[in-house]
């Protein structure tokens, strides 16, 4: 989760952003989530987590295809892109996310910045 922080914010639980985006996260127009809850590292990474592991599952039943890196790949993009705008093609997992269709190899390499927690 550190990684996708890293990337929507810098890790800056107190930004928002012009398109509606709250928080360390970016929780934008998010049901059910306050404010408040947006700013509060503890809520939003673990919101964040269930939104990232629900569009991993959509992914897994959509693209079984997908290789495991694939499949990561798409699951970072997703936090930006949301589940629903992938074809079945490896080569456009990122395109038309934000930046520069890079996001979801933007948080894979960000990643590198943690060590392994197994």
């Amino acid at each position: 989760m550190g990684a996708v922080a890293l990337q929507e914010t810098d890790a800056d639980p107190t930004k928002d952003s012009a398109d509606g985006g709250w928080g360390l996260f970016q929780l934008t127009r998010q049901p059910g989530v306050t404010y408040a809850q947006a700013h509060d590292p503890e809520f939003a990474a673990n919101y964040a987590a269930a939104l990232l592991a629900k569009n991993s599952r959509k992914i897994s039943r959509q693209f079984p295809q997908f290789s495991p890196g694939d499949h990561l790949l798409a699951t970072a993009a997703s936090y930006n892109l949301g589940p629903n705008k992938f074809s079945g093609n490896p080569a456009t997992i990122d395109a038309g996310s934000v930046p520069a269709g890079r996001y979801g190899h933007n948080v894979l390499a960000l990643m590198n910045c943690f060590p392994d927690p197994w």
